[in-house]
């Protein structure tokens, strides 16, 4: 995170169906919420969580997502967070 290497962020299609979305980058973490924040952007990379810009951006994203359903497994579309599709990931039976 604090090298600001950009990574890459697979993200579940549908099952073994991924997007590759790069660059991204780490731009904080929430270790309360065992999460990071991504940078999608550019322009995102400049935003530091508690700003102001930050607040209003996670309130609309809250509301976004509230309107659509939560995925039932972490390679179907939709909102789920990183951690989410992480924690669901682990806790599936092999």
């Amino acid at each position: 995170m604090r090298q600001q290497v950009p990574l890459i962020w697979l993200y579940g299609l549908q099952p073994a169906l991924f997007q590759a979305i790069y660059p991204v980058y780490l731009s904080a973490e929430e270790p309360s919420l065992d999460q990071f924040v991504l940078a999608l952007t550019e322009d995102q990379r400049t935003v530091r969580p508690g700003s102001p810009v930050e607040e209003t951006f996670r309130r609309y994203l809250i509301a976004r997502n509230e309107a659509t359903a939560t995925p039932t497994s972490p390679l179907q579309p939709g909102p789920c967070s990183l951690r989410d599709s992480l924690r669901r990931l682990r806790t599936r039976p092999t």
